[in-house]
């Protein structure tokens, strides 16, 4: 999942990436803006095994004041699948904060962030399948000459904004 989230912003993530053309950063899954009109997005996807998804959420103009939290919440299959998912926090000020959520036995997650315009340029939510489970011996060219029991799994990532008390 570090590698998956590494992978969101690789001109940031690997020395050789600054100015190719190879390692633009990718488009996510979804890109969304939330303000008081739109506080919510919900976005599911299906997931193949050792496969990822990206969205990314920016705080609307009216969400200056320090009291805005972004809760990300991820639904996704039990723990016993490896679902994987970490919150990259693009402040203001270029730095970026990353937090690893951990998933419940029944495959929930959930986090809840500073979230204002004045000190967050955007949230990046990196899902990922990390499964490395196989059915083997099916006679096929995939490891172990078999087939991923994990493929397609359903993640689905929730954001929504709230007003708390300033830290």
């Amino acid at each position: 999942a570090d590698f998956a989230a590494a992978n969101t912003m690789p001109s940031r993530s690997y020395e050789e990436a600054p100015g190719v053309a190879e390692y633009a950063d990718p488009k996510p899954l979804a890109d969304v803006t939330l303000d008081r009109a739109t506080p919510a997005h919900r976005q599911a996807i299906r997931i193949d095994h050792l496969s990822s998804e990206s969205v990314r959420v920016q705080p609307g103009a009216d969400l200056a004041g320090r009291k805005w939290r972004l809760r990300v919440s991820v639904r996704g299959p039990r723990r016993a699948l490896s679902p994987a998912a970490r919150v990259l926090i693009h402040h203001s000020d270029d730095t970026i904060r990353v937090r690893r959520l951990s998933f419940t036995r029944s495959g929930r997650a959930s986090v809840v962030i500073p979230f204002s315009l004045a000190t967050v340029s955007v949230v990046t939510v990196s899902i990922a399948n990390v499964s490395t489970r196989f059915r083997c011996g099916l006679k096929t060219e995939s490891a172990c000459g078999g087939k991923a029991r994990d493929d397609k799994q359903k993640f689905t990532v929730i954001a929504k904004t709230k007003k708390g008390r300033a830290r």
